[in-house]
């Protein structure tokens, strides 16, 4: 078993390790490396591309308040990973937790087939199939400047399937804007396009490179967003798949392979996710490559809601 200062020392490296090579791929790159080698550039760029799933995955330690030790220092470190990832933390923060707590609510099933226009709910599946799901946080955060006053009567309106889950999470995103959280989005905000303006000018004439490294995280983002899920029950905690993955692919992801555990504990930390899983489930219940290739199907009706599941902490 992993003591938890040797599993904070770890995130703090695998954290410091990835800013790096963001840092690097944005600015260090255009700047010193591509005018004279555009081969190690690319290869840079490559890690970087290589490294997004870690990222992604250390981000969401930060949002489940687990990478480090201080709430403070865990927000601050999460904040970062976010901003070099093009989003906000607090609006990635409250739309995961909020997806834990209302899995599967009419917002949050982005593979099941509803209302009456099939194909245009199909090119709107493949869309954030395809990347939009990671735009669609994007540009939340850059929705985040506009005023108080403008944002919450329209993010009201987006309880208007009448859900209680979705009532519940759209009068949570209200109270979120009325704080300190829609601040701190702002100032992520901020940080992000002052970072992104500098990266996209010191890339001139090369900004291609950057803009098909933007693409490269809109679609690994988007791919793995929902592949867990995809063809799960309705129901709020419905059941989510555990994929298997060799030991080291699952590192890349920091055990994310083990998602039906996560759900089920929440509250532990990666490097206790296999031991959970050996304890409480049952097995996997495919390959995660599996999983993620079988949402090119295309979204499914609805599969039956079920009894709500025990979830702890």
């Amino acid at each position: 078993m992993t003591s938890r200062a040797t599993a904070i020392r770890l995130n703090v490296g695998l954290s410091l390790a990835v800013l790096a090579v963001a840092v690097t791929a944005h600015l260090v790159v255009p700047l010193v490396v591509l005018p004279y080698s555009g081969v190690a550039a690319a290869a840079l760029l490559g890690v970087a591309v290589l490294l997004m799933p870690l990222h992604g995955a250390l981000l969401h330690e930060a949002v489940h308040g687990r990478l480090l030790a201080g709430e403070r220092a865990n927000r601050l470190i999460g904040r970062l990973l976010a901003v070099t990832g093009g989003v906000g933390f607090e609006i990635v923060r409250y739309g995961h937790l909020a997806h834990h707590r209302y899995n599967r609510h009419a917002l949050d099933r982005p593979d099941v087939l509803e209302g009456d226009r099939p194909l245009a709910a199909r090119i709107g599946y493949y869309f954030g199939l395809l990347g939009g799901i990671y735009l669609v946080e994007v540009a939340s955060t850059l929705l985040s400047l506009l005023p108080r006053w403008v944002l919450i009567p329209r993010i009201g309106r987006l309880a208007a399937s009448g859900e209680a889950s979705v009532v519940a999470v759209i009068d949570g995103m209200q109270r979120a804007v009325g704080d300190v959280r829609l601040d701190r989005a702002r100032i992520d905000c901020l940080c992000m396009l002052a970072l992104y303006g500098v990266a996209f000018w010191l890339y001139g004439t090369a900004w291609p490179l950057l803009l098909a490294l933007i693409a490269a995280r809109a679609l690994i983002v988007s791919v793995l967003d929902n592949a867990p899920h995809y063809g799960t029950p309705l129901g709020t905690n419905a059941p989510v798949y555990n994929l298997r993955l060799p030991r080291w692919a699952a590192l890349l992801i920091l055990n994310q392979n083990l998602h039906g555990t996560h759900h089920r504990r929440p509250g532990i930390p990666w490097q206790a996710l296999p031991g959970a899983f050996a304890a409480g489930d049952k097995g996997y219940d495919s390959a995660y490559a599996t999983a993620v290739l079988r949402q090119f199907r295309g979204p499914r009706p609805a599969a039956p809601a079920i009894v709500p599941a025990e979830v702890t902490a």
